[in-house]
């Protein structure tokens, strides 16, 4: 086990890094999904601090977004979110849960 003062310290840039690799991969990300990709990498990794970076990104980057009240989704285009948006609840578990067990 890591302890907590042999961790990297978190920055933007890290979480940019991860949201975009996640992104490319599965079309989408959260806040939950970076957080946890950023510990494998033994980052200091919280999810207020990523949740609050992840926000910056997404006006910076142009990222679009969506909410659910559980989390938020975000991803790298429009035309991916709008297809998101426009599942009905079936459909998303489906896609996203063979987005995040295929095989890259």
């Amino acid at each position: 086990m890591i302890q907590a003062n042999h961790l990297k310290p978190l920055t933007k840039e890290a979480v940019r890094m991860a949201a975009r690799r996640l992104m490319e991969r599965n079309y989408t990300t959260t806040a939950i999904e970076v957080k946890n990709l950023l510990r494998t990498q033994n980052y200091w990794a919280i999810h207020p601090t990523i949740a609050d970076f992840l926000e910056e990104l997404a006006a910076e980057e142009n990222w679009y977004f969506v909410s659910n009240n559980y989390q938020i989704n975000y991803f790298k285009n429009e035309v991916t979110a709008n297809y998101y948006i426009n599942m009905s609840q079936e459909e998303m578990d489906h896609f996203l849960f063979n987005i995040k067990y295929s095989v890259n």
